[in-house]
């Protein structure tokens, strides 16, 4: 299996100026910069060798979905990748058939899905043998 780097931005950086010229400091082969969802355009044309990853997607192609971004959405921004089931997202309540939804959308799409396990910080703070048993 070929290694990936992913640097998941979370909120950060706070402008499209910020992440253009962080995103041209990652641009590396076989890594994946999955930048805040409004700088995903502008970090795509600002990368030759990276890969562009999203931090989340929705399982619905359209609809009345508010705030929701479906997997053709960003696939057409050139995203290949896709992070689903952050631990912060499952204690906020996304459960694990929602991850699994979303997981499956991506995947009909054609994007690559990255799962998070979403071990909650008590367990990884228990040690790697707590994590294992945790998946």
């Amino acid at each position: 299996m070929r290694k990936i780097l992913i640097a998941n931005w979370k909120m950060n950086p706070l402008s499209e100026r910020e992440a253009t010229k962080l995103a041209r400091l990652s641009d590396f082969s076989g890594v994946v910069i999955a930048p805040p969802f409004p700088f995903l355009a502008a970090v795509g044309k600002s990368v030759k060798s990276a890969a562009l990853g999203a931090q989340d997607v929705f399982f619905e192609k359209e609809g009345p979905y508010t705030g929701e971004v479906s997997p053709g959405m960003i696939k057409k921004l050139g995203v290949k990748y896709v992070i689903v089931g952050h631990s912060e997202r499952r204690a906020a309540g996304e459960s694990d058939d929602v991850i699994a939804k979303k997981a499956g959308a991506a995947l009909a799409a054609g994007l690559k899905v990255v799962l998070c396990v979403g071990e909650s910080r008590s367990v990884r703070e228990k040690g790697i043998s707590e994590s294992k048993a945790f998946v």
